[in-house]
C-alpha cells in the first residue's frame, strides 16, 4: 500500500513496447545477474551431490553382510544398479523449474522401493551409507523451490515479456502480411471486363445480325404454333366420335356388328391416338370410310352421331393435313438448326459465360477480402491484448508508474 503510495510521487520511468524487453532487462539487469549467479550454483552443488552419490552406490556393489545371507547381498547389488542407472539416465535441464521437475521424479523414483528391498535397507542400515548426498539433495532441492519463489521471479518475468514480445512481433507480421495481400486483391480489372462484356451484349442486340436472329425465332415460333393448332384440330376430330366409336367397337367386338376393316384403327381414334393416326393417313381414311358405313343410324342419339359424322369427314380428309403437318414439321426442323447454329446465339451464349465466369471471379475476390479482413480484425485484437499483457507485466514489475 506504502509502495503505490509512493510509486505516485516518483517520477515515471518511460519505455515502449517494442523495447519493453530490453528495457526491463536494463532496468533488472543486477538482479538478473544475481538470479543466474544462484541458479548455476545450485546446479554444480546438485552435480557435485549426484556424482558423491553415484560414487557411494558404486561402493555399494559387492556388498558382504555380516552373516553371509547371500539374499541379502543380491538385492543390495540390485539396489546399488538400479539407482546408478536411474543417476546414469538423468538429464539435468537449464531451467530451472525443468530441474525442479526432473530433480523431483528422480526423489521420487529413487525412493520408490519394494517391501522386500525396504527390508534389507533396513536391514543392512544401507541408508547411513548414502545419506549425506541424499541429505545435500534434498537440501537443494528445498532451496530450488524457494530460489523459483524468490530470486527466480525476476527472471520469470523476463520470459514472460520475451514470450509476449515475440508474439507481438509475430502479430504484427502475420497482420502486415494480411494487407498486402489485401492491397493485391485486383477488383477494378474485374470489374472493367464486366463492363466491357456489358457494352459488348449491348453492341450485339443491337445489330442487325441479332435482328436476323431474332426473326428466325419468330418464324420458329409460328410453325410451332400451326403444328399445335394442326395436331389440336386432328384432336378434337377425335373427341367428336369417341363416345359413338366406343358403342361401334363394342358391336363389331360383340359381333352384332360385320365390319371387314381395320378394327385397330378404330380402337386408335377411340382412345385418342392422335400421334398414331397422324403416322397412317391412309388407314385412317378408310377406317373412317368403312365406320360410317356401317355405322347404325339407332345406335347413337342425334347430336352424338352429327359428332360421329362430322369427326369422320375430318378425318377422311387426313392425308391433306398430314402433309402439311409434315411440310410443318420440316420447316420446324430447318428453323431450330438455323436458330441453334446462329452466330448471334453463339456469340450471345459466349458473352453470358464470360459474365457468368467474370461475376464468379468477383464473388471468389470478395470471399478472400472478407476473410482477410475478419483475420486482420481478429489478429489485431490478440495483438491489443498481448500488448496490454506487456504493459501490465512491466508496470507491476517496478514500485513506479511506466509511461509507454
Amino acid at each position: 500500500m506504502i509502495d503505490k503510495l509512493l510509486s505516485r510521487f516518483r517520477e515515471p520511468l518511460e519505455t515502449s513496447l517494442e523495447d519493453a524487453e530490453d528495457f526491463f532487462r536494463e532496468q533488472r539487469q543486477e538482479e538478473l545477474r544475481e538470479a543466474e549467479k544462484r541458479f548455476k550454483e545450485l546446479e554444480h552443488r546438485l552435480e557435485e551431490d549426484l556424482e558423491e552419490l553415484k560414487a557411494d552406490l558404486e561402493e555399494l556393489e559387492g556388498y558382504d553382510d555380516y552373516k553371509d545371507r547371500t539374499v541379502i547381498e543380491d538385492v543390495v547389488d540390485n539396489i546399488s544398479r538400479d539407482r546408478q542407472k536411474l543417476l546414469e539416465e538423468l538429464e539435468l535441464p537449464g531451467h530451472p523449474e525443468e530441474l525442479l521437475d526432473a530433480l523431483e521424479e528422480l526423489l521420487e523414483d529413487f525412493n520408490d522401493l519394494s517391501r522386500k528391498e525396504a527390508a534389507v535397507i533396513k536391514e543392512a542400515n544401507l541408508m547411513n551409507e548414502i545419506q549425506e548426498p541424499m541429505t545435500d539433495i534434498q537440501e537443494v532441492r528445498k532451496e530450488l523451490e524457494d530460489f523459483l519463489e524468490d530470486e527466480y521471479k525476476v527472471r520469470k518475468t523476463l520470459e514472460q515479456l520475451e514470450e509476449l514480445s515475440g508474439q507481438r512481433e509475430q502479430l504484427q507480421l502475420e497482420i502486415e502480411e494480411r494487407e498486402l495481400e489485401l492491397e493485391d486483391i485486383d477488383r477494378e480489372s474485374v470489374d472493367q471486363a464486366i463492363e466491357s462484356n456489358e457494352r459488348e451484349v449491348e453492341n450485339l442486340l443491337d445489330s442487325g445480325e441479332w435482328q436476323d436472329y431474332q426473326g428466325l425465332q419468330e418464324q420458329l415460333e409460328e410453325a410451332r404454333r400451326r403444328k399445335k393448332e394442326q395436331e389440336q384440330e386432328l384432336g378434337k376430330a377425335v373427341n367428336r366420335m369417341e363416345r359413338g366409336m366406343k358403342k361401334l367397337v363394342y358391336q363389331i367386338k360383340n359381333g352384332d356388328i360385320e365390319f371387314e376393316g381395320d378394327v385397330s384403327v378404330l380402337e386408335d381414334i377411340r382412345d385418342g391416338n392422335t400421334g398414331e393416326l397422324v403416322e397412317k393417313p391412309g388407314e385412317v381414311v378408310k377406317a373412317a370410310e368403312d365406320a360410317t358405313g356401317v355405322l347404325p343410324m339407332d345406335l347413337l342419339d342425334d347430336a352424338s352421331h352429327r359428332k360421329f359424322m362430322d369427326g369422320a369427314e375430318f378425318l377422311m380428309g387426313l392425308p391433306s393435313h398430314h402433309q402439311e403437318l409434315m411440310e410443318i414439321n420440316d420447316r420446324i426442323e430447318e428453323l431450330e438448326e438455323k436458330v441453334d447454329n446462329h452466330s448471334a446465339r453463339e456469340k450471345k451464349k459466349e458473352l453470358e459465360e464470360e459474365r457468368e465466369e467474370l461475376e464468379q471471379e468477383i464473388a471468389e475476390l470478395e470471399k478472400k477480402r472478407n476473410r482477410l479482413e475478419k483475420e486482420i480484425e481478429e489478429k489485431e485484437k490478440k495483438l491489443s491484448d498481448t500488448e496490454q499483457q506487456i504493459k501490465e507485466t512491466l508496470t507491476s514489475s517496478f514500485r513506479r508508474r511506466v509511461v509507454f
